[in-house]
């Protein structure tokens, strides 16, 4: 039996992965029932396990064959030791978790001066963690994650964190769960080079399994599988404070670590985000990726021990749409922006389809094939045949991906720079992009053209923000 896979959702006691137009729902945390998955894993054979656990967890598989990981998976498992799907169960909502959790971590904070702003300890909360960005008090509240699908060398880096409390790893070598793991293909391009590495080197060790050595089975099994690669596929669970995570979370933008750390630290943030988002901000605070999301101006990651300013939201003010909320663009807006392009008969690649608004409008405009990137397997795909649904972060969008065809995008605004770059290095002559002001200049400069502004009653549910559609190539049908 597979596990359950639940939407986090504002709504007391809701869990049900579809959205609500009201905007009751927060999109972007799943939770997982992983001491089901580890016990469902046992009816596999040994060598089986580690690749059941990985497609549990929400890992994407090359579609030609499986022993190959192209999309790593986050999920949310524990808070305060407690499985969250266990008090979903019981009626609690993960939106009172999360209201709860910053009551506790507001208390904490009035013990500084023995006073109560607001009379109220969520009130504490917004004022010295939300406006002052004193985030210390966020050590009260520990969650656990459970990380999947990333490389054994990755896995490496992580397990040297010493902000992080505990890692439960996976041994690496000396298991018979070991004998045939996954490998994670960090570029597509590169899939037939890995996929004769992983061939060459399993024969060589079915070959050393026939020898006889001597060896206990477990020294055996640590001296023949330790010939997989660094990029054998792996998973961990990960605990920490929310604080410790915050802290990790700075190495998200140093350039110096490896791309595949950075991209399991984004998804990181994208699951924690949705339940404490004057913590776990992004940059531009985008919302769903079908969204064209709001931006949060003055939001910055937490680094180290200095202050953060957070956007000025908090658990007090949930009731609102804030701006970490999905917003999807209403059906006479998208329309009215579709209209206006000749998209009849052409491919199509969208990059963050989400749960389809999107796609649904570029078919009914006659698009003759999408090929739709969806980071969150959790998301329901658009059942079409001329839609190719891919589990791919749109972070590391190539210029390779991007040949004979338009691309049309409604992109987290922190995604922006990445798939700019590509679009420049393609030198791709058709595309359309929504951005927020602070990125309209930057495309304007360039020659993108604007097709549409959008605010308000544009958006489900009403957006605070001015959003802009810009494109280029694709003249007016």
């Amino acid at each position: 039996m597979m596990p359950s896979l639940t939407n986090l959702s504002t709504d007391h006691g809701e869990n049900e992965r579809s959205v609500s137009k009201s905007g009751g729902e927060i999109s972007g945390a799943v939770v997982i029932d992983w001491a089901r998955s580890l016990v469902d894993a046992q009816t596999k054979p040994a060598p089986q396990r580690l690749l059941s656990l990985l497609k549990a967890a929400g890992c994407g598989t090359h579609p030609q064959d499986d022993r190959f990981v192209i999309q790593p998976a986050v999920r949310l498992w524990c808070v305060g030791g407690l499985p969250a799907h266990e008090l979903q169960a019981r009626g609690m909502s993960l939106a009172e978790v999360a209201r709860l959790t910053a009551s506790t971590m507001g208390a904490a904070g009035s013990m500084s001066y023995l006073a109560m702003p607001g009379g109220t300890a969520e009130g504490v909360y917004q004022k010295v963690v939300v406006e002052h960005g004193h985030a210390s008090v966020a050590h009260l509240v520990q969650v656990s994650l459970v990380v999947a699908g990333v490389t054994c060398a990755v896995e490496n880096e992580f397990n040297s964190q010493r902000d992080l409390v505990h890692l439960a790893r996976v041994t690496e070598a000396r298991t018979d769960a070991q004998k045939s793991p996954p490998l994670v293909v960090l570029e597509p391009q590169l899939f037939s080079v890995y996929k004769q590495a992983l061939d060459a080197i399993t024969a060589l060790v079915r070959a050393a399994e026939g020898q006889e050595t001597g060896l206990s089975k477990k020294d055996s099994n640590e001296a023949i599988n330790a010939l997989f690669p660094a990029a054998k596929a792996t998973m961990f669970v990960m605990t920490g404070t929310l604080r410790n995570l915050q802290k990790l979370l700075a190495a998200e933008s140093d350039e110096g670590k490896e791309k595949e750390f950075r991209r399991a630290l984004r998804l990181i943030r994208a699951t924690l985000s949705p339940m404490w988002p004057e913590l776990f901000a992004t940059e531009d605070a985008p919302g769903a990726s079908d969204t064209g999301g709001e931006n949060a101006t003055n939001s910055t990651k937490g680094n180290g021990d200095k202050k953060t300013k957070l956007p000025a939201q908090g658990p007090a003010a949930r009731q609102v749409a804030p701006e970490w909320e999905q917003h999807w663009v209403n059906p006479a807006a998208l329309d009215a922006i579709l209209s206006q392009l000749p998209l009849a008969g052409r491919s199509v690649l969208e990059l963050g389809a989400g749960t389809g608004n999107l796609t649904r409008g570029l078919l009914a405009h006659g698009a003759s094939e999408i090929e739709a990137w969806e980071i969150d397997p959790g998301l329901p795909a658009v059942d079409d045949a001329r839609v190719r649904w891919r589990i791919r972060d749109i972070g590391l969008i190539q210029a390779s991906d991007l040949a004979n065809r338009a691309v049309v995008s409604f992109p987290p605004y922190s995604l922006l720079p990445q798939i700019k770059a590509a679009l420049d290095e393609a030198k791709t002559p058709d595309a359309v992009l929504m951005v927020s002001a602070r990125w309209l200049a930057s495309f304007a400069e360039d020659g993108w053209r604007v097709i549409a502004e959008l605010a308000g009653a544009d958006f489900e549910p009403v957006s605070r923000g001015v959003h802009f559609v810009v494109a280029k190539g694709l003249s007016p049908a």
